[in-house]
């Protein structure tokens, strides 16, 4: 799938900063890595070998679950498209973890 298609996730915040969730965007740690350390680390570790999970809204449109490292990582690296495994609700029921009753 093309990068460009899905880069609209890496500005939104989806990572944790002093101890707070939703405080970092992807593209402020690729901005300033040096700001981001621990981010800029796991993003550069990711394997690019593994695809991204995501599921298709309604209207088309294609939301990543898992693997914004990744795809922070090949935006980066300058790669044009990235592998992204669309999951079926089927599989969102196979790797659900039930809720503690």
């Amino acid at each position: 799938m093309p990068v460009i298609d899905l880069a609209w996730h890496l500005d939104l915040p989806f990572w944790a900063n002093g101890g707070k969730p939703f405080k970092v965007r992807p593209s402020a740690v690729a901005a300033d890595r040096s700001r981001y350390p621990a981010q800029w680390e796991r993003t550069m570790a990711a394997d690019l070998r593994f695809a991204l999970h995501a599921r298709t809204r309604s209207t088309g449109q294609v939301v990543i679950l898992d693997g914004i490292h990744r795809l922070l990582k090949a935006s980066i690296l300058g790669w044009p498209t990235v592998n992204v495994r669309l999951l079926t609700e089927a599989d969102l029921d196979d790797i659900a973890i039930a809720a503690p009753r």
